[in-house]
């Protein structure tokens, strides 16, 4: 039962009102589940977010009762597609994501399915313990769908699958009943006690025992199960009855949601390792690599191994050069071992075998570097580190595709499958492929290039699966050594295992899952090619012509391309603090889950561009929502595995969804769009009738710019100033003449804030500082809003005239030897990034992109040059600490810190970095009424607790937004400009 005829709108009609949980049926909520991690889209039927496990039940019920099929879903972000399909989905990340406890005296914690993985462990670390099933999605990867897959990590081969912490489930099962599988000793008097009820869990224990402990059923077992410690293919039959117990949360772990919903979870933790020693070692061959793996893990003993092939290292280094210095050169492939073992001693011990057995005797690495010191540590990992992130980001129509890239083999057989691989199967079907993975679970990863869309290269899929496959298979290795079936192994697991054995495990099936509502076809099917069926990209995907984009876009490299580039991963939805990500999502998963997340802003255009959802679509509610839910703060964008550009396909869908209309109220324009996004229109209006513009500001007189400008009454706006920052540089101008032979010449854009608002006194301590050190100082008159406040509020056409003007005024002054320093972070990150690559796209604004630098990096960068006044004999308040937030601008632009490193290389303050997430402000998306609360909720997670800090006197930024948020703080608010200013002792304006 793997499609439904039942109607959206009938599923939400008979279980309205008898769930506590949501149920979404509008065709984007739909869409946006259609995907997930994998190659694969399914369109469901409709998408469930329960409360509680009577929610589930309740659901379950009605679709074996309706003959819909039901689809467990977690974060996401497996690999198989096992999240998706044509009936429910059933979406446990929104609600049911409780730590119900954690009992330290019996080192177990119970959750809920949607706890995420890095969050409980982030927790656990506190008391100094961990979960420790380190998978590479464990920061964003749900506990429930980590247990559907019985997931793994790099350190498995020390601590073991899901399987090996998880003590007890709680599991729904096909007609809605509740069990607790854990141990039960076979004809004990719980086990008789179950087994006398007349319900379907006593049916299970009865018919369970009676189908594996025989003498044939385990004869089977072992004739047919592969020769590999890491297997987490097909039911695991071997595992569910020992030592006349049995577990039945056995099959549970790796059955992908095919024979019951978990709901609930024991799970045991351990202790954390605290210290760590590193090995590199370097190779001349993938033969002798695999020969030492054998012996490091058979004789050593190691806590994880990981391989990178030269396919990896060669992609790496063509994409980012500056890591060839961290490759020897004549270097094959690479090997990281690590020992974690609490004695150094003992660690000490493991590296010095290491080195005698591996070179020294067996004569198999070229080089051995090894290191206990974390930081060191990390210099080490770091072409590991970098280089499998950069295969997501090669800009070809070919891109890696994980369909042949979980195969577990024997370990002495791990250098010749890898050999294989490289110098047999891809050469013969002309295909370039990454190779590298966990060896010291004989786990390899491999990713070939392919391009989905292409109708031969779909066949070279099948060619290569059925190959690869087949050979692992022969030497006794297992086709899933971590992340399970799905779609693009189902067809594999009979061969595999055989048929007598694949029988029973349509008959665990057919047991367990009668009228198969549980997630068809991801463990039993009868479907042909399910490896390239349902494909996202597949052969008959295409890009509607005509669609009109209004931005700067490459030619190779654009719109559509940008957008296609998302593979779903859900690394945009890590919630760990304090880590910034998507500051939005963070604030309304609760309330608005999937949809604010920079994934479903991808999913969106993507169904647009490929007609799958149609252009009208963006004027519904859902949709808006979804544009209006990014500020164009960036921080999706720093750590995106595909280096996907979420923000500034958001920028130009709004003004495709806006239409180019330039006023409110007439055009789609909202209006706190229109006041917040021409920010500098307002200013202008507002320092020409200033003071009497400030009685707005406060008191009764925001509640009208509430109902007619569409900001909130309690934001906080800084008051206008009649004596505009202009205004007075020009007159400073006359008094002041420029020094006859500067130091250097700077033009200085100001940013609205400095210019119309109290926020002067900030670019006057710009001017005051760089005069200090004899630069000539200009402030170009006619320069404009650098363009980022109208970007985000989708008034794009606005920003681009804007930008011309910008960059031909600066472009000027480049030219005559002036550099462009500015001292907002967030004018800074624009005329870096968006100028040039956004807005204009010119010589003009790539000439002032290259030449213009922050106040404090421009600082930094005179003391470099040896052209620093160091003459400090500052007033600022001695023994005052201050501290600073780090604006997501300044991260977003690549000069994280840079701020803190000028601000303590003066030897004048004591400057701390506090430990804060973004403030909340998000520029001008914290104004809108609509938004403040979520932003106060954003504040309220770390920045406001780290301002208030009682050893904290007062706090410094490079952002004027991020100084509002800070406001609502009762502490100073400096910024680098006044700080260094006050070093210098100068007066203060």
């Amino acid at each position: 039962m793997s499609n439904s005829n039942l109607k959206p709108e009938f599923v939400k009609q008979k279980l309205k009102g008898k769930i506590k949980g949501e149920i979404l049926v509008d065709e984007i909520s739909r869409y946006f589940y259609s995907t997930d991690a994998s190659v694969y889209r399914i369109m469901p039927t409709a998408v469930i977010y329960p409360k509680d496990k009577e929610d589930v039940k309740t659901v379950v019920r009605f679709a074996k009762k309706h003959g819909i099929s039901i689809h467990a879903r977690g974060a996401g972000s497996g690999l198989g597609g096992a999240s998706l399909g044509p009936g429910i989905i059933l979406a446990f990340r929104r609600y049911m994501n409780e730590i119900i406890s954690i009992d330290e005296a019996n080192s177990t914690t119970t959750v809920q399915p949607g706890v995420i993985c890095g969050n409980l462990n982030q927790k656990l670390a506190k008391i100094k313990k961990i979960v420790y099933v380190d998978n590479s999605s464990e920061n964003y990867a749900s506990i429930g769908g980590m247990i559907g897959t019985n997931s793994s990590g790099a350190h498995a081969v020390k601590y073991g699958y899901m399987a090996d912490f998880v003590q007890e489930l709680t599991v729904i099962l096909s007609n809605g009943e509740e069990i607790r599988a854990r141990p039960v000793e076979i004809g004990s008097e719980e086990y008789n006690a179950i087994i006398s009820k007349d319900t379907l869990e006593a049916k299970l224990y009865k018919s369970t025992v009676k189908m594996i402990d025989n003498p044939d059923t385990q004869t089977l077992i072992t004739q047919h199960w592969p020769k590999v410690k890491m297997n987490v293919s097909g039911y695991n039959l071997k595992d569910v009855i020992k030592d006349n117990k049995i577990d039945l949360s056995r099959l549970f772990l790796g059955s992908e949601g095919t024979l019951g919903i978990v709901v609930e979870a024991k799970i045991k933790f351990i202790p954390k390792p605290q210290a760590v020693t590193l090995i590199v070692m370097d190779f001349d061959s993938l033969a002798k690599s695999g020969r030492a793996v054998d012996l490091l893990v058979r004789k050593v003993g190691v806590a994880a191994i990981e391989q990178l092939g030269k396919s990896v290292l060669e992609i790496a280094v063509g994409m980012d050069p500056a890591l060839k210095e961290f490759i020897p050169a004549g270097v094959d492939n690479i090997l990281y071992v690590e020992f974690d073992d609490v004695d150094p001693a003992v660690r000490a011990d493991k590296v010095k075998k290491a080195r005698e057995l591996i070179i020294d005797q067996e004569n198999l690495a070229t080089d051995m570097r090894f290191s206990d010191d974390p930081v060191e540590q990390a210099s080490l990992w770091k072409v590991r580190k970098d280089a499998v992130p950069l295969l997501n980001k090669v800009r070809e129509p070919r891109r890696i595709m994980a369909f042949v890239e979980d195969q577990t083999v024997p370990l002495d057989q791990l250098g010749n499958y890898m050999v294989h691989l490289r110098e047999e199967v891809f050469p013969k079907y002309g295909l370039r492929a990454a190779i590298y993975g966990h060896a010291a679970k004989g786990l390899v990863h491999t990713r070939p290039f392919v391009n989905t869309k292409d109708g031969n290269d779909l066949e070279l899929i099948k060619k290569v699966a059925d190959e690869v496959n087949s050979y692992v298979i022969g030497i006794g290795g297992s086709i899933s050594g971590e992340h399970n079936d799905g779609f693009d192994r189902v067809n594999y697991i009979k061969q595999m295992y055989g048929e007598e054995v694949y029988e029973k495990f349509k008959e665990l099936k057919n047991l367990y899952d009668p009228d198969v509502t549980f997630n068809p076809d991801n463990k039993i099917t009868d479907k042909e090619d399910l490896l390239i069926s349902n494909l996202r990209f597949g052969a008959e995907y295409s890009v509607i012509p005509g669609l009109e984009k209004n931005l700067v876009w490459d030619d190779n490299w654009g719109f559509e391309e940008v957008i296609e580039s998302c593979h779903g991963c859900g690394k945009c939805t890590v919630d760990l603090r304090p880590q910034r990500d998507c500051p939005i999502y963070r604030a309304k998963q609760t309330t608005t889950g999937e949809l604010a997340s920079p994934r479903a802003r991808a999913n969106l255009m993507r169904g647009i561009i490929s007609g799958q959802l149609d252009y009208s679509i963006l004027q519904t509610k859902e949709a808006r929502q979804v544009l209006e839910d990014c500020a164009g703060c960036m921080m999706c964008n720093i750590d995106c595995p595909s280096n996907v550009n979420i923000p500034k396909v958001m920028f130009d869908a709004k003004i495709m969804h806006y239409g180019r209309s330039k006023w409110p109220f007439i055009g789609k324009i909202p209006k706190g769009h229109y006041f917040t996004g021409n920010y500098e229109t307002i200013a202008k209006v507002g320092s020409t009738f200033s003071p009497l513009s400030n009685l707005g500001l406060w008191g009764p007189s925001k509640y009208m710019m509430q109902l007619f400008g569409g900001v909130h009454r309690k934001a906080n706006f800084p008051n206008f100033t009649r004596n505009t920052f202009q205004k007075w540089f020009k007159k400073h101008a006359k008094n002041n003449p420029a020094p006859t032979n500067p130091t250097k010449k700077v033009a200085i854009f100001h940013g609205c804030f400095a210019n119309y608002t109290e926020n002067r006194d900030i670019a006057v301590a710009h001017v005051q500082v760089l005069e200090k050190n004899g630069i000539e100082v200009v402030v170009p008159k006619g320069q404009n809003c650098c363009g980022i406040p109208l970007l985000s509020n989708g008034l794009g056409h606005v920003a681009r005239k804007k930008g011309e003007n910008n960059a031909k005024i600066f472009a000027e002054y480049v030219k005559q030897g002036y550099d462009v320093v500015t001292q907002c972070s967030s004018c800074y990150a624009t005329l870096k990034d968006e100028l040039h690559e956004t807005l204009v796209g010119n010589d003009e604004s790539k000439l002032v992109r290259d030449n213009t630098y922050l106040f404090t990096d421009y600082i930094l960068k005179l003391r470099d040059e040896g052209k620093l006044n160091t003459d400090f004999n500052g007033n600022m308040e001695k023994g005052l600490r201050l501290g600073y937030h780090e604006p997501c601008h300044l991260i977003s632009s690549g000069i994280k810190g840079i701020s803190v490193k000028m601000l303590q290389s003066l030897g004048t303050v004591d400057v701390e970095p506090l430990k804060t997430e973004c403030c909340g402000q998000l520029g001008s998306w914290g104004f809108k009424s609509k938004n403040y609360k979520y932003g106060q909720i954003v504040a309220e997670r770390s920045l406001y607790p780290e301002a208030n800090r009682e050893d904290i006197d007062a706090l410094v930024t490079d952002c004027p937004t991020c100084k509002l948020q800070l406001q609502n703080v009762n502490k100073e608010i400096y910024h680098p400009t006044q700080v260094l200013r006050d070093a210098y002792g100068l007066n203060r304006t």
